[in-house]
């Protein structure tokens, strides 16, 4: 990606920052269009690949783009010390992922609401982490400015709600900390993260699909 670009898609006070990480390795950064499980993916240089790939969901707002960006990163970080010996959200990973944050918070990227959400999740330690992960998307959420709608966990049970791309889903049970849905388009379920933003349909719909008594689930592997 054209880093002009790529600053465009960043805190302006960030890029130079991000800049340092991607140029002391071979990556590539791919700019996608929304994905309901995920808000980033990292690739490793393997199968023939001689670089590292990284793509973020183009309808972040800057600074959950920065945060996405630093989670995937922190895959690069890992995988490059240690292979698969590690495991994918690991101690390793987290040390990157604490590291890479709390660098960015010295900078004074972030405005005080995102800065103390984040102190929350990197910082402070105990069973509430969860927690504080939801309540930094609901602050980044604040920064959305082209979508309005509602957060997922806002609904009751059995909503039907669309998303950004149009494709429509009705809302199920939370599964420790994510709400399986199903798409009505594609007949599949999917793990979506309770702040996502939505738009109702219905919160009543008679709903009769047939659904597989053993539904593909896709887990999102991208967690702010």
């Amino acid at each position: 990606m054209d880093n002009g670009v790529l600053s465009s898609y960043l805190p302006g006070s960030a890029y130079e920052t991000v800049l340092g990480w991607i140029s002391s390795y071979p990556v590539r950064i791919v700019i996608s269009g929304e994905r309901i499980t995920k808000s980033g993916d990292y690739r490793p240089p393997e199968n023939g690949f001689l670089y590292h790939r990284i793509s973020i969901n183009r309808n972040l707002n800057n600074y959950a783009f920065l945060i996405t960006l630093a989670h995937e990163f922190a895959h690069l970080l890992t995988w490059n010390t240690y292979r698969r010996k590690a495991k994918p959200h690991g101690h390793e990973w987290k040390d990157n992922y604490r590291i890479l944050i709390l660098s960015l918070i010295e900078k004074n990227i972030f405005p005080k609401e995102i800065e103390h959400a984040l102190i929350n999740v990197f910082v402070r330690n105990g069973k509430s982490v969860h927690e504080a992960e939801y309540r930094l998307s609901l602050v980044l959420s604040e920064y959305d400015i082209d979508y309005s709608g509602q957060f997922l966990a806002e609904l009751v049970p059995d909503s039907v709600f669309s998303i950004r791309n149009g494709n429509m889903f009705r809302k199920g049970d939370k599964v420790r900390t994510r709400y399986k849905c199903f798409c009505l388009n594609n007949k599949r379920w999917y793990l979506v993260s309770p702040a996502m933003k939505v738009r109702p349909v219905s919160n009543a719909l008679n709903f009769s699909e047939n659904v597989s008594s053993s539904p593909t689930i896709y887990k999102q592997k991208t967690h702010l």
